[in-house]
């Protein structure tokens, strides 16, 4: 399951999304962002990638004016969220 939520505050929107799936390990939360980069957990390499879409998403919003980061539980699921400043 996905749930994605939108708040508005301060000059900023936050787009949260989170999902119910496998989570991500400490091991590889560290490594998230960097280019190229994609867990050596099974369930991760038995989907197609390259390991650019969050890499690349983080470069966007920060060129927007933008924050990314996430939370996640091994096991648990993720919650994914980035802000972006809000259009005069």
């Amino acid at each position: 399951m996905i749930t994605i939520s939108v708040m508005e505050g301060n000059e900023v929107v936050r787009i949260n999304v989170e999902d119910t799936g496998i989570g991500i390990g400490p091991e590889d939360q560290v490594k998230l962002f960097s280019q190229f980069f994609r867990s050596e957990d099974q369930l991760v390499r038995d989907q197609n990638g390259w390991g650019l879409g969050l890499n690349v998403t983080k470069q966007l919003v920060e060129m927007l004016g933008g924050e990314i980061g996430f939370k996640s539980q091994l096991g648990e699921g993720s919650t994914f969220w980035f802000t972006l400043p809000v259009a005069e």
